[in-house]
């Protein structure tokens, strides 16, 4: 009883090790495979021959500068993610304690709703540091990123709300349709891992293409600015 207990612990611990390994692979891994993406991408766009090795490679290059300002990134996404529902929380319960409870309910969705915005906003102001580490080579790539977003934020905000709905449509449908068919079984796992794998080719796609068309319209700008300086001399 106890060796078998024992090989149970044993093999329930190597199980949880191998989810351990395979997640931080994952982790370490998913960045170069969207810069591979943004590579492609930009390969495409500038009517460049490439093949996928070659892109992988020039992926790697920019591995550890993407994975800092990627942990960098967390970080703050952390920070202005857990400062508003603190502010949220702690408002809408002195509020339901000193007034009444429906109000502070009210007050509190209100300020969830507000908060949701400002932080989608700010996230979508950031959120382009990606691709000013992997294709500008400029890192952590935050400054740039605020730059190139400026005055097209809510248009670059509504396309990730489109993004999102998009990949939870797709999930969702594959979750309901191979859920009722097979039940919970390791096919249906491997079936929502290729459906998550092709909804994250098509959020990185788009983020590339916005990058990309961001850059275009940034240098135009740019341009168009030193033309006007050289113009007044």
């Amino acid at each position: 009883m106890d060796s078998s207990a024992g090989s149970f612990d044993s093999s329930s611990l190597g199980a949880d090790i191998g989810l351990i390994v395979v997640g931080v692979v994952s982790f370490l891994l998913f960045p170069v495979a969207e810069a591979a993406i943004l590579f492609a991408i930009q390969h495409i766009k500038n009517e460049e021959e490439y093949t996928v090795s070659s892109v992988i490679k020039e992926a790697f290059l920019r591995f550890w500068p993407m994975l800092g300002s990627s942990i960098l990134f967390g970080i703050i996404l952390l920070g202005i993610i857990l400062i508003p529902i603190l502010i949220v929380a702690f408002s809408g319960a002195t509020i339901a304690a000193a007034v009444h409870p429906v109000l502070g309910i009210l007050v509190g969705i209100l300020l969830f709703i507000g908060f949701a915005i400002g932080v989608g906003l700010l996230i979508t102001r950031w959120s382009f540091y990606f691709g000013s580490v992997v294709l500008d080579k400029v890192t952590p790539g935050f400054a740039r990123s605020w730059r190139l977003s400026k005055k097209r934020t809510w248009v670059l905000f509504g396309l990730y709300i489109v993004f999102y709905l998009i990949v939870s449509i797709i999930s969702f449908a594959v979750q309901l349709t191979f859920g009722a068919l097979l039940g919970d079984s390791v096919l249906l796992g491997l079936i929502s891992n290729l459906a998550s794998l092709f909804t994250t080719m098509i959020f990185s796609v788009g983020y590339g293409v916005m990058y990309l068309d961001l850059k275009t319209r940034n240098d135009a700008e740019d341009l168009k600015e030193l033309i006007e300086d050289y113009q007044s001399i």
